[in-house]
């Protein structure tokens, strides 16, 4: 199965990234996830490609490990054993003067 949702967002790439890139915001823009945390040390400020995440959800928890990190581009993750494959693809472009997100 494969979705796409795109946001626009009155505020700069840099911003918006760096908001969405801290999955421990996760809980603050999906309304399922009620506590994320980082088990691994961030590689640099903001993650990066090899750090994981611990979150639980209404119904369960999961752990994923970011798989793809551009700063201010693009940031991937994908759900780690034995939570069934998930795999999430932020992009983030500027249309308009305003940032256009989708995953």
């Amino acid at each position: 199965m494969h979705f796409t949702n795109t946001l626009i967002i009155d505020r700069s790439v840099t911003e918006t990234f760096a908001f969405v890139s801290n999955f421990e915001n996760m809980p603050k823009w999906n309304y399922f996830v009620e506590e994320t945390t980082s088990e691994s040390r961030p590689l640099r400020p903001g993650g990066g490609v090899g750090t994981t995440y611990r979150q639980r959800r209404r119904t369960d928890e999961q752990r994923f490990v970011v798989t793809d990190f551009e700063p201010d581009q693009l940031v991937a993750v994908r759900t780690l054993p034995p939570a069934r494959d998930l795999q999430m693809r932020f992009t983030f472009e500027l249309q308009d003067g305003r940032v256009e997100t989708a995953n």
